[in-house]
C-alpha cells in the first residue's frame, strides 16, 4: 500500500479537493477499504480538553439543541496496489468539532500540532462528514434549506448529509483493542455505514423510500476551509424518483 498523502487541489472558494486523479470516479462501496485505528484519533491534553469544554458549554447555553456524540475521524487516503482506495479512520466527537474545527482555538491549535507532533492537523477534531448530489430521473438535484438550531451553517442552502455514526457499527467501538480494529468483518461494517448513512440522509431529509435510492458512489473528499479543514466524504446518489411528477406529494 502506498502510503502518500493525496494531493490538495483549490476548489471553489472556501474547499479544497483531495485528489482522487489516479482513479476513475465515481467509485463503488466495493472499491473503498477502511483503515481503523486509535492512531488516526485527534491528540488532546489536558488544557485542550479544558477550552474545548468552555466553548461547548457556551454553545449549548446559546442552543439547548446540541448534544455530543463519538463521530469518525478522517485522518487521511492511501491507495492499494489493487487500484482500491484506503480510507484511515479513529475516532473523535462533536463537542470537539464545535471546540476546533468551528472555533478560532482551531487555529492555536494547528500550530501546536506542528509544534508537537510535527502535524497541524493532529490536534483538530475533522470528523468525517458525508454529503451527496441527489439526482432525479428526470436529472434535477435537490438541495435543502438548513435549519436555523443546527450547529453549523444555519438556513443555508446545502445538499443531504450528515455523519457516519460510530455507534451504529458498535456500542462498544470506543474499547476496540487494535485487534478487534483490524478485523475484516468490522472494518466492512464501517465501511457500510459510512455508505449507509448517506442513504439514510436522503430518506430522513428529503423523505424519499430508500427503495428508490441507488446506492451512493463516491466523488471524492473535500475539505472546507471555512472550518479549518474539516473533510465531507461527496456522494453522488439517483433516484428513480421524477421531481416533477412525484416529489410534492411526499
Amino acid at each position: 500500500m502506498d502510503e502518500r498523502a493525496f494531493i490538495t487541489q483549490n476548489g471553489t472558494e472556501g474547499i479544497e479537493i483531495i485528489d482522487l486523479a489516479c482513479h476513475k470516479i465515481p467509485l463503488h462501496r466495493s472499491q473503498i477499504q477502511i483503515n481503523f485505528s486509535d492512531n488516526f484519533s485527534n491528540k488532546s491534553d489536558t488544557w485542550i480538553e479544558k477550552s474545548v469544554k468552555l466553548i461547548w458549554d457556551e454553545k449549548c447555553q446559546e442552543n439547548n439543541r446540541l448534544y455530543n456524540k463519538s463521530k469518525f475521524r478522517f485522518d487521511s487516503i492511501a491507495i492499494c496496489n489493487d487500484h482500491q482506495i484506503v480510507i484511515n479512520l479513529g475516532l473523535t466527537t462533536y463537542m470537539e468539532l464545535i471546540g476546533t474545527n468551528c472555533h478560532p482555538f482551531g487555529k492555536e491549535l494547528v500550530l501546536h500540532g506542528m509544534k508537537c507532533f510535527k502535524n497541524g492537523r493532529s490536534c483538530l477534531a475533522d470528523p468525517l462528514g458525508v454529503g451527496c448530489l441527489l439526482l432525479t430521473a428526470d436529472e434535477k438535484f435537490l438541495f435543502l434549506k438548513r435549519a436555523m438550531w443546527t450547529g453549523e451553517d444555519k438556513g443555508k442552502l446545502d445538499r443531504p448529509g450528515g455523519h457516519p455514526e460510530p455507534d451504529n457499527v458498535s456500542l462498544a467501538i470506543q474499547s476496540w483493542t487494535e485487534e478487534e480494529c483490524r478485523k475484516p468483518e468490522n472494518l466492512r461494517r464501517i465501511r457500510d455505514e459510512i455508505f449507509d448513512s448517506v442513504i439514510h440522509e436522503v430518506r430522513d431529509e428529503v423523505n424519499l423510500p430508500m427503495e428508490t435510492i441507488k446506492d451512493p458512489v463516491l466523488l471524492g473528499v473535500i475539505r472546507s476551509l471555512e472550518r479549518s479543514g474539516r473533510p465531507s466524504a461527496e456522494f453522488l446518489v439517483l433516484s428513480v424518483f421524477y421531481f416533477t411528477m412525484s416529489y410534492f406529494q411526499f
